[in-house]
């Protein structure tokens, strides 16, 4: 069975916090104060999928948002080597409307990143698309 296979090659769902700010603010506007706050992190955070009454997929995630500076984030599947790798994650990945698939440079990534559409995507002065989420 396919999706038995599926769930095999996925070790976790995570939520990786690059960082407090935008790059932008950082480096043209920032303090001292505010640059520190804004150093990259690189915290792996949990995501829990789940089914809803309806039988819809849902990711759920505790996201730390800085209340002035906004938070910057990318999601991944962590995954196991094997058959079913990273490949097939990224085709099943690419049928959600709302999920954006980051394509990888390596040949055989150990991750699938993913941007959430339902988030701003900002690009970083190295070229690397991720969410962010501003300050209310």
């Amino acid at each position: 069975m396919i999706s038995s296979r599926v769930r095999k090659a996925i070790r976790g769902w995570h939520l990786l916090l690059i960082r407090y700010g935008s790059d932008d603010y950082l480096r043209t506007m920032a303090g001292e104060t505010d640059r520190n706050v804004g150093r990259p992190r690189y915290s792996i955070l949990p995501m829990k999928l789940s089914l809803s009454p309806t039988g819809e997929v849902l990711l759920s995630f505790a996201l730390p948002v800085h209340r002035r500076l906004g938070t910057q984030f990318r999601c991944f599947i962590d995954t196991r080597k094997g058959d079913m790798g990273p490949s097939v994650l990224t085709g099943m990945l690419k049928h959600y409307d709302e999920i954006d698939v980051i394509e990888s440079e390596m040949p055989e990534p150990s991750r699938v990143y993913f941007t959430l559409k339902r988030f701003p995507v900002v690009t970083t002065a190295e070229g690397i698309r991720q969410n962010q989420v501003r300050p209310e």
